[in-house]
């Protein structure tokens, strides 16, 4: 999760979708969780960010289905402090059209987010005690 001076979260609209989602992606082949998001953060970002840097957040399970399969995920979040000046809003990954957008915690009451339950994980001061949810998103 990417947090500016403000303390605002940064979220990616990719395409035509009609939710918000973090920076992020999947594991690489022997990747740590750690090391991948150094990597997404570079690729989709186009920041150069150090182990250091990062400070774990939360981890959740989160369960859907797609067209053909019923996919059962577990989501790793670190925070990431960066300044707003480092972050390119007009940078496109493999050209792909998407948004990038800073927002504030009260902005993100009615932000149509995914995976469902993101709401609370980015806005509850709980989430800083238990730290582990899991997230049914299966309707």
């Amino acid at each position: 999760m990417c947090r500016d001076e403000s303390d605002r979260v940064l979220l990616v609209r990719e395409g035509d979708d009609p939710y918000w989602i973090l920076p992020g992606g999947r594991l690489d082949e022997n990747e740590t969780f750690a090391m991948a998001c150094i990597r997404e953060i570079k690729e989709e970002l186009n920041l150069i960010v150090r182990l250091e840097d990062l400070k774990f957040r939360f981890c959740f399970e989160n369960f859907f289905k797609t067209d053909e399969n019923q996919i059962h995920e577990i989501c790793i979040s670190f925070d990431l402090k960066i300044k707003t000046s480092d972050v390119d809003l007009q940078f496109l990954e493999l050209g792909r059209p998407r948004q990038i957008r800073w927002w504030n915690a009260d902005e993100l009451t009615n932000v149509p987010m995914q995976p469902l339950g993101l709401h609370s994980l980015l806005t509850d001061p709980i989430v800083e005690r238990y730290k582990v949810f899991g997230i049914n998103t299966i309707a």
